[in-house]
């Protein structure tokens, strides 16, 4: 008894932790594996040693709030009893065809545990096929910030999956054991069948709660084209204020030229027109760098928040070495998380005696990099506190920006930020590999 309890739990663990590996992978610490995999161990071996298997579910939802807690992600509380799952239906499926080539039976593999290890080796590696497919369909076809899941949904899909879980448990507990060979593939199959109505009702309501999402996000874009074409206007209004500006210093030049005022003309030349040439040189080619940005969503949010910019009189720097065409993120995050960044910047920099906004782009190392720094002052926030929910320097009703910003990113593997400040500068870097 003892023995197949340390072996039963050993296994059970180390397929679970795998699993959880191949899910998050870089966004979970190892320390953390180490510490799922060893309260897993200890979990499964009391509720397998003392008969009470409930325990193993419970272990599972303290663990899912666990690894929910460390990748700030919500979502988690599916994704282990999923894991689950699909651990269970592997499982089974590898001892239906070790039964078929080997005649093992479910006795043999928890009684001896040479078998057992030939049997949980190609169990991982079904499991980690399986949750690598449903990652990558889940990130092709519902990519979405978590956060536009409202509370109550989110709920009714863990409710599924935990009911899910809870079902095919008792039913492996119940049947698994004592099933006849010729029984497995009618228990497999009704196990399969189960978990892909249970996934079809989750993956229904999230394609949904997307398009709903996806609605919205298209009324936001409204909105910042209506920004943009507000900045356009007010970008007209100031050249025909140049116009009329350009038509009197024509007249004050006529003036200098018909009383021979040679040496004030000079004066005026120097202090009035060269001021208003280097500012308009400088405003024209750090927007005429954005035509090297081929995504027009891109393209557009920069427009508008460095026409925004330049309007508030603010100086602007734009650097983008290479084009830029398709990136390895939806288009939709990346204008969300460039607008947060870009808005923060604007509202940090005119708070400065003089403002400055740089904006620095480029490929280096088949990665994509985006440095926008800003002039700023210093209320005294660090670093990790800025990036808190409702932690702001500009009053309670602010403080979700950077906060929304890190949800976004939790979704990408292949994204990593900076954040950093220099010598009067808040740096912010993002890099796309």
């Amino acid at each position: 008894m003892l023995e197949y309890c340390i072996f039963n739990s050993l296994f059970t663990s180390i397929l679970l932790t795998t699993g959880l590996f191949v899910l998050f992978t870089r966004r979970i610490k190892i320390i953390n594996y180490l510490f799922f995999l060893c309260v897993s161990i200890i979990s499964t071996f009391c509720s397998t040693y003392n008969d009470k298997n409930y325990l193993i579910l419970v272990f599972l939802g303290l663990a899912s709030i666990y690894i929910a807690w460390v990748t700030k992600q919500k979502e988690t509380i599916i994704s282990i009893f999923l894991i689950y799952i699909i651990d269970c239906i592997s499982l089974y499926i590898v001892i239906y065809i070790f039964n078929k080539l080997f005649n093992y039976s479910v006795q043999d593999v928890n009684s001896d545990p040479s078998i057992a290890i030939r049997v949980v080796i190609p169990s991982i590696v079904i499991s980690s096929l399986l949750i690598l497919a449903l990652k990558y369909l889940g990130r092709k076809y519902l990519t979405m910030n978590i956060d536009a899941i409202s509370k109550k949904v989110l709920l009714f899909i863990s409710l599924l999956f935990i009911s899910c879980a809870f079902l095919i448990y008792e039913v492996l507990i119940t049947y698994g054991s004592n099933i006849q060979s010729s029984h497995y593939v009618p228990l497999i199959t009704l196990i399969v069948l189960f978990f892909l109505l249970t996934t079809i009702s989750a993956v229904s309501i999230l394609i949904i709660t997307k398009k709903n999402y996806e609605n919205q996000q298209q009324l936001n874009n409204l909105r910042t084209l209506q920004e943009y074409t507000d900045n356009l206007e007010a970008t007209y209004n100031s050249l025909r204020s140049f116009k009329h500006d350009y038509i009197n210093i024509l007249s004050s030049i006529s003036l200098y030229i018909d009383d021979k005022r040679y040496d004030e003309l000079a004066d005026f030349f120097h202090d009035k027109i060269m001021p208003m040439k280097d500012e308009l040189t400088h405003k024209n080619a750090a927007l005429a760098n954005l035509s090297r940005v081929k995504n027009l969503e891109i393209k557009s949010i920069l427009y508008t928040k460095f026409l925004m910019a330049i309007n508030q009189n603010i100086d602007v720097t734009i650097d983008i070495a290479d084009e830029i065409g398709t990136l390895k993120i939806d288009s939709i995050d990346l204008t969300r998380i460039l607008g947060i960044y870009l808005d923060n910047a604007i509202e940090a920099a005119v708070e400065t005696e003089h403002p400055e906004v740089c904006f620095h782009l480029g490929v280096t190392n088949n990665s994509t990099v985006f440095i926008i720094s800003n002039s700023y002052v210093d209320h005294g926030l660090s670093i990790s506190q800025m990036s808190q929910k409702d932690v702001s320097s500009k009053g309670s009703d602010h403080g979700l920006g950077l906060y929304n910003v890190s949800k976004i990113l939790s979704k990408y593997d292949n994204i990593f930020t900076d954040t950093s400040t220099h010598e009067g500068s808040f740096i912010q870097q993002l890099q796309i590999v």
